[in-house]
């Protein structure tokens, strides 16, 4: 068993919790620096939580995270539980993608000159096959929003909270628990904090696809499609994954998790018989897009990814965000009009009485547009500010 990691000054310890895997327990140490040391676990999950249709595929059967401890970490004077930060990956970005804009610097200085709480942040990479798993929960593309979400098993055997609450010095109630992300994050942050708000104080989004068909209907995602077909060069049937298209990809990663096609290894029964708008470009891996050769929405599929707009899944969940501290924030120069998606967003929380919501929106400075990988840098304060302020005092 993994022994509870205490270690003195700044730790970025690099997580890697395989699914299947034999060894259990085992930690190696990557580099060790000045300030601290980086560490690879391995983590073995039941069944129930780990992939299937992806497992043919050797990085979509692991999840990864790096976590940030505060110096005062292991200070045999401060013995105090840390609050946690989740942060989730965007699309096509993995776990260093927050340490890459500036995570440990920031949090550092605002550690330091006392604006925030010390606080233990968990980067996860939520990529899956196509470079994004949407935090879905799906037999097919993966449970993800309830193995990062969910409190299940122990810290041996069980989700990424239980891991986390078992190896490192945490705050285990929810109000020292929280989550965010940008963009797909955003949504995975979102969708985490309704379908496990019990588990979380606080939660934040930042131009993110929160309603997938806008406050009309004829929003969100659903203008896209045209541009999907028009950007491809290429007839309907022979769209693919391409990297070089990120628009195309994102909507291919989508419907892994959204409307994923049953490949027989699954079992789950759910099997999509309409072949219409189905797609089989890595074997193992099909799936169906909601949209058809012409560009309009296929409604058929299209209604599965409905069934996931946060908008239609808080009536599921029934007041359970009254109870999570919500932030917000919009840039008018996000990529595949997720800044109107936000905004659609905020005005169905706005007319929910009981949610304490946070709205702000930033547009970046000239030669510098707010898009993810300019935005990211200077929100990471306000971002990591209103989580401190959420996070109870102990």
């Amino acid at each position: 068993m993994l022994r509870k990691l205490m270690i003195i000054g700044l730790v970025l310890a690099t997580m890697t919790l395989m699914f299947g895997c034999s060894d259990r327990g085992v930690t190696s140490v990557d580099d060790v620096y000045s300030s601290g040391a980086v560490y690879t676990d391995q983590h073995t999950f039941p069944d129930e939580l780990s992939h299937s249709m992806f497992s043919s595929i050797a990085l979509t059967s692991l999840l990864r995270f790096r976590v940030y401890v505060p110096s005062t970490y292991g200070d045999q004077n401060t013995q105090t539980p840390y609050p946690v930060l989740y942060l989730l990956s965007p699309l096509g970005e993995d776990e260093f993608f927050y340490l890459d804009h500036g995570l440990k610097d920031v949090a550092d200085k605002l550690i330091s000159d006392g604006v925030i709480k010390p606080m233990i942040i968990v980067c996860v990479n939520g990529a899956n096959g196509y470079g994004g798993s949407f935090y879905g929960s799906s037999p097919a593309g993966g449970n993800y929003d309830e193995l990062i979400g969910a409190k299940i098993g122990d810290a041996v055997n069980g989700t990424l909270i239980k891991y986390v609450d078992g190896y490192y010095n945490t705050d285990t109630l929810r109000t020292g628990r929280a989550v965010s992300g940008v963009e797909m994050g955003g949504y995975g942050a979102m969708r985490i904090a309704v379908k496990y708000s019990q588990n979380f104080g606080a939660a934040s989004a930042i131009s993110a696809p929160l309603d997938f068909d806008g406050s009309d209907g004829t929003g969100g995602f659903i203008p896209l499609f045209q541009q999907v077909i028009n950007e491809s060069g290429v007839p309907y049937a022979s769209l693919d994954t391409s990297y070089s298209k990120p628009l195309q990809t994102m909507f291919f990663a989508a419907a892994a998790s959204f409307s994923p096609h049953d490949t027989g290894t699954v079992g789950d029964g759910q099997v999509i018989t309409d072949s219409t708008t189905f797609f089989n470009p890595e074997g193992t891996i099909r799936l169906h897009l909601p949209f058809g050769a012409t560009g309009a929405a296929y409604a058929p599929i299209w209604n599965l990814w409905l069934a996931n707009n946060l908008q239609n899944m808080m009536p599921l969940y029934p007041g359970s965000l009254d109870s999570v501290a919500v932030m917000l924030l919009a840039s008018p120069q996000a990529d595949y009009g997720f800044y109107q998606q936000t905004v659609s967003f905020r005005t169905t929380l706005e007319g929910s009485p009981n949610v304490s919501l946070t709205y702000g929106e930033y547009t970046g400075y000239s030669g510098y547009p707010a898009d993810k990988f300019h935005v990211v840098y200077d929100l990471l304060p306000k971002i990591l500010k209103f989580h401190s302020d959420h996070f109870a005092d102990l």
